[in-house]
């Protein structure tokens, strides 16, 4: 489980790392991997210069969701960033639409790497 002390950040919001840790543990990865999301997502958080942008963190290898059902299905995961604070962290399938728009943001950050696992 990621705690905030052992980040040594500001604070996100609860609910972000929960997502972090429910959903990356549902699809097998462990606390190491986790906590290495959470420093991202936070990295970008400090970085960011906008009221509110969605960052794409990684894309994750090998993994085929069902599409409609109640399980995580996304290869991708996004941050998602409003008022300098990192309020969520969300899976998304790389078919879905990466505009300011679908995503609700002002900004839209894609970095070049796209996976670190």
């Amino acid at each position: 489980m990621i705690k905030l002390k052992d980040l040594l950040i500001e604070s996100p919001s609860y609910h972000a790392l929960e997502r972090i840790n429910d959903r990356m543990k549902e699809i097998g990865y462990e606390s190491k991997e986790r906590k290495k999301v959470a420093e991202k997502a936070l990295e970008y958080t400090r970085k960011s210069r906008t009221r509110s942008e969605a960052v794409r963190l990684f894309t994750i290898p090998n993994i085929h969701g069902i599409p409609w059902s109640d399980k995580s299905n996304g290869d991708e995961i996004w941050a998602i960033i409003r008022d300098n604070t990192l309020v969520t962290v969300m899976f998304r399938r790389h078919t879905q639409p990466k505009t300011t728009k679908a995503l609700r943001v002002d900004k839209i950050t894609i970095p070049d790497k796209k996976s670190i696992f």
